[in-house]
C-alpha cells in the first residue's frame, strides 16, 4: 500500500506495508516450500531407517544360518519336523529394538549324482545327501519391510549314511492338472511313538519332497492350501465317521518313494434366488445343496451336502466356494420347483462368479418338470414343443415361453394391475358374470349391444428382456351373424405401470390394425417391455346373437422363464404319453407314470 506525500515541493511515494493478495501469496509459497523440505526430509528418514531394518533383516538370517552350519550334521533339523534336529520352526527375535519373525525350513535333499530314491536306473538307498537351510525374515510391525528368504547347503563331513527311511512326495495340482507352486502343505504323524508337523510349500513344478522320513502305514495326514484357493486333506479310516476315505493318509516304505496328488484351485462365488415365474422374489425358502465330489465310498460321503434358506428377498449368496456340480433342491412346504436357470444341476469353474435362479410355483395336484436337451451337446433345447396326455389330461407347452392367461372376468372392473385372475380394469357394453367365465354383449330384453369393449388390468412379466410370441383366444367360431370383426384385439406395452398413456397396436404396430382369430402373432414392437395389457373389441350384426370369449392367453419368453423346460401341473396319478417335437430334430414319444407330487424328466432329442 502507498500513499503520495508532500515534501518540500515534491511528491515522495512511502511504502508501509503489504496489500493482502501479497501476504497470501507469500504465504502459500512459503508453505508449498517448507511442505516440500518435509516431505524431503521424512522420506529420507524413512530410507534411512528401512534400510537400517533391512540391514539387520539381512545380519539376522546370516546369523541363522551361521548357527546351522556350526551345528553337528545330525543336529541341522526341525524339532518336530523331519530331517529332525533341535531347531525351532518358529522363533522371534529382537534387534534395535524391532521384532522379527524367523522361520526354518530345512529339508534333505537328494541329489541325483549318485541317484535318486525310487529311480528305476540308480536307485539311492541313501537320499539324504545334504541338506538345505532356508531363513525367512518378516517384520509385522515394520512399514514397507517385504519379507525374504536366505538359504543355504549343508553337508555332512563324510559319506552319507543309509537311514532305513523312505520318501512322501507330495504333488498338488488345480482342477485342469497343472502344478500349483507356493502351496501350503502340512504334514502329520499320526504316531504314538514319533512327532512329527511339517509345513513347506510347493516348488515350481507343484512338488513337495520329503526325501528321508520315516516308514509308517497310513499314518501321513497330509493337508495342502493357498490363500484365495479351495483346500484338500488325507483322512485315517474311520476318521469323521469316513468308513473308506477317497484320499486316505500317506504310507511311506523304506527305500521307496510314495507321491500322492491332492488338487485344488480357486474359489468360486454361487449367487441363488428363489422367486416366481414372474421374477418375484420367493423369501424364506429352505435349499438342500449337494456337490459331487465324494470325500468316503461304502456308504458315500459327499464333500458338500448342506443346507441353508434364502433371505426375504430370495437371495442367497454362496462365498468361496469349491469347484464342483452342484444341486440345489428347494424344500419351500406347498411349493414345486418349475425349473431352474440354468437346469438343475450347475457346473462351478474355479475362479467363477455364477448366478443361478430358481422358479418356483404353488403345489397343485401332481407335477412333472420336463427338461428338454440336444442329445449331442447336451444343452437344453428353445422352442420345442411338449405334450403331455393321458388321464383326460392333455396340454401342450413349449419351451421357454410363458404364458399369460385370463378365462374368467366375474370379478369385475377396477384392478389396474394383475393380482385377481378374474377382474380387470374397464369395460362398456359387455356381461362378464353370466355365466361365469365367459364375456359377452350385454342383453336387454333378448336383443344385444351391437358393440362392446373390454380392457384388462396390467400384467408384469417381470423383466423388461420380454418377447411376445403370439396371442389367442376360445371359441374361435363364433355364432353366424355376428359378422366380420366380431372379436377384435389390440395390445399395449410399457416399462412403467403407472404410465398414464397406454398406445395400443394391431399386427402392424399401428393403430390403425387390429388382431384377428387368423392374425395372431405379436408385433415386435411390444418386446422388451415388462408391462403388457390387452384391449377386446365385440362387435355383432345382428341383435339375436353375440360373440362370446371363454379364454385369452398371451405367449411371452423372458429371463424369468426357465431354459429348455416345461412344468406341468394338475396332475393325477397314472400312466400319460409324451411326444416332443423341435424342428430339425426327430420327434420323440416316452411313457411315464405319474405316482408322486413331484417327479422330473428329462429327454434328448436327435437330429433328423
Amino acid at each position: 500500500m502507498k500513499k503520495n506525500r508532500k515534501s518540500n515541493g515534491r511528491n515522495l511515494d512511502v511504502d508501509f506495508g503489504y496489500t493482502l493478495i501479497e501476504v497470501l501469496v507469500a504465504i502459500t509459497v512459503f508453505l508449498i516450500i517448507s511442505v516440500a523440505v518435509y516431505d524431503g526430509y521424512v522420506s529420507l528418514l524413512r530410507l534411512v531407517t528401512n534400510t537400517k531394518i533391512k540391514t539387520m533383516a539381512i545380519a539376522l538370517a546370516n546369523e541363522q544360518l551361521e548357527i546351522a552350519r556350526n551345528l553337528p550334521y545330525d543336529s541341522v533339523g526341525l524339532v518336530d519336523g523331519m530331517p529332525v534336529g533341535i531347531l525351532p520352526r518358529f522363533a522371534t527375535s529382537t534387534r534395535g529394538g524391532i521384532d522379527f519373525s524367523v522361520r526354518l525350513s530345512i529339508q534333505d535333499i537328494d541329489d541325483p549324482f549318485d541317484g535318486q530314491i525310487g529311480s528305476s536306473t540308480k536307485n539311492d538307498l541313501a537320499p539324504n545327501d545334504y541338506k538345505r537351510v532356508a531363513v525367512e525374515i518378516s517384520c509385522v510391525g515394520c512399514r514397507d519391510f517385504q519379507p525374504f528368504t536366505a538359504t543355504s547347503l549343508v553337508a555332512p563331513t563324510n559319506l552319507e549314511n543309509n537311514t532305513g527311511n523312505g520318501a512322501l512326495f507330495v504333488q498338488v495340482i488345480d482342477a485342469n492338472g497343472q502344478p500349483v507352486t507356493e502351496a501350503d502343505v502340512r504334514i502329520t504323524l499320526a504316531s504314538t511313538t514319533r512327532s512329527l508337523d511339517i509345513q513347506e510349500k510347493t516348488d515350481n513344478q507343484g512338488m513337495f519332497k520329503l526325501v528321508n522320513t520315516y516308514p509308517a502305514i497310513l499314518e501321513y495326514k497330509i493337508v495342502v492350501s493357498k490363500s484365495g484357493y479351495s483346500s484338500e486333506r488325507t483322512y485315517a479310516p474311520g476318521e469323521n465317521g469316513l468308513a473308506n476315505p477317497v484320499l486316505l493318509h500317506a504310507t511311506v516304505i523304506a527305500g521307496t518313494v510314495t507321491q500322492t496328488t491332492l488338487a485344488i484351485d480357486r474359489l468360486a462365488n454361487i449367487s441363488l434366488k428363489t422367486m416366481d415365474k414372474y421374477c418375484g422374489a420367493i423369501g424364506n425358502v429352505p435349499i438342500v445343496w449337494q456337490g459331487s465330489k465324494l470325500l468316503a465310498t461304502n456308504p458315500n460321503v459327499l464333500k458338500i451336502d448342506d443346507d441353508f434358506n434364502t433371505d426375504s428377498s430370495g437371495l442367497k449368496n454362496l462365498l468361496g466356494v469349491e469347484w464342483d456340480t452342484y444341486s440345489f433342491s428347494p424344500q419351500l412346504s406347498g411349493y414345486v420347483l418349475a425349473g431352474s436357470l440354468p437346469l438343475q444341476s450347475l457346473a462351478v469353474a474355479p475362479g467363477s462368479d455364477n448366478d443361478i435362479k430358481m422358479i418356483l410355483t404353488p403345489l397343485s395336484g401332481q407335477g412333472l418338470l420336463v427338461s428338454v436337451k440336444d442329445g449331442v451337446s447336451n444343452l437344453p433345447l428353445a422352442d420345442a414343443n411338449v405334450r403331455l396326455s393321458g388321464n383326460g389330461f392333455d396340454d401342450t407347452l413349449v419351451t421357454n415361453r410363458g404364458f399369460w392367461k385370463q378365462s374368467d372376468w366375474s370379478g369385475g372392473s377396477g384392478q389396474d394391475l394383475w393380482s385377481n385372475v378374474s377382474q380387470y380394469s374397464a369395460s362398456s357394453g359387455l356381461a362378464d358374470t353370466n355365466p361365469a367365465g365367459e364375456i359377452k354383449l350385454a342383453e336387454t330384453l333378448g336383443v344385444y349391444n351391437q358393440t362392446g369393449w373390454l380392457e384388462s388390468s396390467i400384467f408384469n412379466t417381470g423383466s423388461a428382456s420380454t418377447t411376445y410370441y403370439q396371442i389367442g383366444w376360445l371359441p374361435l367360431n363364433q355364432p353366424a351373424g355376428t359378422g366380420y370383426g366380431d372379436i377384435l384385439v389390440q395390445l399395449a406395452v410399457s416399462n412403467d405401470p403407472a404410465t398414464t398413456t397406454w398406445d395400443y397396436f394391431g399386427p402392424d404396430g399401428t393403430s390403425d390394425s387390429f388382431y384377428t382369430a387368423t392374425t395372431t402373432t405379436v408385433h415386435a414392437n411390444a418386446n422388451n417391455q415388462q408391462y403388457i395389457r390387452y384391449r377386446l373389441f365385440l362387435h355383432t350384426d345382428d341383435l339375436s346373437v353375440t360373440p362370446s370369449l371363454s379364454d385369452f392367453y398371451i405367449t411371452y419368453g423372458s429371463e424369468c422363464l426357465p431354459f429348455g423346460q416345461v412344468y406341468f401341473d394338475g396332475l393325477a396319478t397314472g400312466n400319460y404319453t409324451l411326444d416332443i417335437s423341435k424342428a430339425g430334430y426327430q420327434l420323440l414319444t416316452n411313457t411315464i407314470t405319474i405316482d408322486q407330487s413331484w417327479q422330473a424328466k428329462e429327454i434328448k432329442l436327435l437330429n433328423e
